[in-house]
Order: structure tokens, then sequence, then C-alpha cells
């Protein structure tokens, strides 16, 4: 009856051995899933952040090019020197538009 007893109480802890390594693998796997998914997330928002930068960046290219070129066409394009460049642009529209 010890005996029995005794063999129970192993297979017992052998099962209890068991049931702990297949919850430790459940658990190892669900954290590399959880971990690869954070990293997923991590590197979106890398690369949203990355965009938005270079949207930004192009953005604010644009409005110099054009404060530069306003600046320019204001200096350059004043009194005569102006109204000979817009007489001349006129002058040549009937050629370029046939």
């Amino acid at each position: 009856r010890q005996r029995e007893a005794l063999q129970e109480a192993e297979q017992i802890i052998a099962h209890a051995k068991e049931e702990a390594e297949r919850a430790k693998a459940h658990a190892e796997a669900d954290l590399e899933e959880y971990v690869r998914r954070r990293e997923q997330q991590a590197a979106a928002k890398i690369a949203q952040a990355e965009a938005s930068a270079v949207d930004e960046i192009r953005d604010r290219a644009i409005e110099l090019a054009i404060a530069a070129t306003a600046r320019l066409l204001e200096e350059k394009m004043s009194g005569k020197a102006g109204d000979d460049a817009v007489a001349a642009a006129i002058k040549q529209l009937p050629d370029k538009l046939h």
C-alpha cells in the first residue's frame, strides 16, 4: 500500500512536471509573439515618423523656394525691366501657342 502511494505520488509529480514544461513552452511562445508584435509596431511608428519628417522638410523647401522666387521676381521684374520682360513674353505667346 505504501508502495502504491509512492508510485502515485511519483506519477503526480511527473505529470506536474510535464504540465509545467508545457506551460513554460506556451508562455515562452506567447512572449516571443508579444515581442515580435511590439517590434513591428515600433518599426511602423518609426517609418511613419520618417515619412512625416520627409513631408515636413519637402513642404518647408517648397515654401522657401516660393518665397525666394517671389523675392527675385519683385527685385528683378519691377520698373522698366519688368515691363520689358512682360511685353517680350506677350509678344512670344503666339509663337509658343502654335
